[in-house]
């Protein structure tokens, strides 16, 4: 099977893709040299299209050009790539900074009763998010005294925050800050992911 014509074209003889009486559009094969200059005109010929729409677009013409080919080219067009590089635009959720060491902090129980230390079963893990300097203390119970026992000593040794996050139940927060309203009713309790860029998923 005869697998190529030669065509003479303005005295240059070119490979083509053999036609016959049905044939209607003459294909070319492409020659090493040529391969980059056409895909380049294809592209811009698309208003820079994808490879899908440069290989529609060669294939109309030629015969030899593959997908590997368009792929290189694609990698290599700076237009392209500093297109797909840029960072799509969506919503910001905005840090939540402080200045002050003790002005937000974050409260939260780890349940180690898989793993657990005789009978301490949770660990409190209380963190400033400014410093994220932590405080850790073992409990046996999940309960609203011990928490509350816990947090009541760190108070008295750095101060009660004027935020108190927790990613933990609210009813059972709330419970233990109601506790406190006597003493630091300036305290604020507050529920779910923390915002700050340094603590955020850190307990």
């Amino acid at each position: 099977l005869k697998r190529f014509d030669i065509v003479n074209i303005a005295g240059e003889e070119k490979l083509i893709v053999p036609m016959n009486d049905d044939s209607e559009v003459m294909h070319y094969y492409v020659r090493y040299n040529e391969l980059y200059e056409i895909i380049h005109d294809a592209h811009t010929a698309t208003g820079r299209g994808d490879r899908n729409r440069i290989m529609y677009e060669v294939n109309s013409k030629y015969k030899n050009v593959n997908i590997e080919a368009i792929n290189i080219y694609l990698k290599l067009c700076e237009p392209c790539q500093k297109k797909h590089g840029m960072p799509k635009k969506g919503l910001a959720v905005k840090p939540i900074i402080h200045t002050e060491m003790n002005l937000r902090c974050q409260v939260d129980l780890i349940d180690m009763q898989a793993n657990s230390d005789n009978d301490y079963k949770f660990i409190m893990v209380y963190k400033d998010h400014l410093t994220t300097f932590i405080i850790l203390r073992p409990l046996k119970f999940k309960r609203v005294e011990e928490v509350a026992y816990c947090l009541l000593d760190i108070f008295t040794l750095f101060g009660a925050p004027d935020i108190l996050h927790s990613d933990n139940g609210r009813e059972f927060f709330n419970a233990i800050i109601t506790n406190f309203c006597s003493m630091w009713p300036e305290v604020k309790i507050v529920h779910g992911k923390a915002r700050h860029s340094q603590s955020q998923d850190s307990v």
